[in-house]
C-alpha cells in the first residue's frame, strides 16, 4: 500500500515517516524505506519491533516528526526514545 501510493502520488518514501502502534507498521514501513514511529499502546515488545523512534501518542510522533524535519533528515539526528 505504501509503495502505490508513493507510485501513485509522487511520495518520496526516504524522507516519508510511517507512524504505527504493531510492529508489523513498523516493518512495512522499513520495508517500503521509511523511517518509522511506534506508538507505544502495549501490543508489541516496543524495543524489539526496530522502531527509529518511540511516542506516547500521536502528539509526540508529530513532535518527532517535527525535529527530524527540521534536522534536515539527517540519521545522525535521532530523536531520543521516550522514556530512555
Amino acid at each position: 500500500m505504501l509503495l502505490a501510493a508513493s507510485n501513485d502520488l509522487g511520495i518520496d518514501l526516504s524522507r516519508s515517516v510511517m507512524v504505527g502502534d504493531r510492529a508489523t507498521d513498523v516493518a512495512a514501513g522499513h520495508a517500503a524505506g521509511c523511517r518509522a514511529i511506534l506508538i507505544a499502546r502495549g501490543y508489541c515488545d516496543e524495543y524489539s519491533a526496530g522502531a527509529d523512534w518511540l511516542a506516547a501518542n500521536l502528539t509526540e510522533a508529530v513532535d518527532h516528526i517535527c525535529a527530524y524535519f527540521a534536522a534536515g533528515y539527517r540519521d545522525d539526528n535521532h530523536i531520543e526514545r521516550s522514556g530512555s
